[in-house]
């Protein structure tokens, strides 16, 4: 895993997944970047805390679009909570118009998609259901 470094620079993020988080990559290069799997940490804070840092310093050593995708199989109630403020983290950005976030989904998991549409609503960055 490559995370932030003691002088707070900022370095793409990969996590592996497991059989209880998704795959993690964040790209500081390029701005494309995607979760994907199951989300049910046994400690969700623990799990979302780099990945929530990540973002924060994102928006201030960066400031350029950011392209996410978002692609789960399950999400937990307490997963739901932390990727919400990772992208809330993401969504204070001036630049912030200019980021997209894709929810990528099966179209007949209506929780899932209900999801999605719930973040149309609580962010200004757009988002994509697919």
């Amino acid at each position: 895993m490559t995370t932030l470094n003691e002088n707070m620079n900022l370095n793409d993020l990969h996590i592996a997944a497991t059989e209880e988080t998704p795959e993690v990559l964040l790209s500081a290069q390029t701005g494309k970047s995607y979760l994907k799997g199951r989300s049910l940490p046994e400690n969700a804070f623990e799990f979302y805390r780099p990945i929530i840092s990540w973002a924060k310093l994102y928006v201030e050593q960066r400031g350029v679009a950011l392209d996410i995708t978002l692609c789960f199989d399950y999400l937990n109630s307490s997963s739901s909570r932390f990727l919400f403020e990772m992208l809330h983290a993401l969504d204070q950005s001036p630049e912030s118009a200019s980021y997209i976030v894709r929810w990528q989904t099966d179209p007949d998991d209506e929780l899932m998609i209900e999801k999605g549409e719930e973040l149309q609503r609580l962010l200004k960055m757009k988002v994509e259901i697919i």
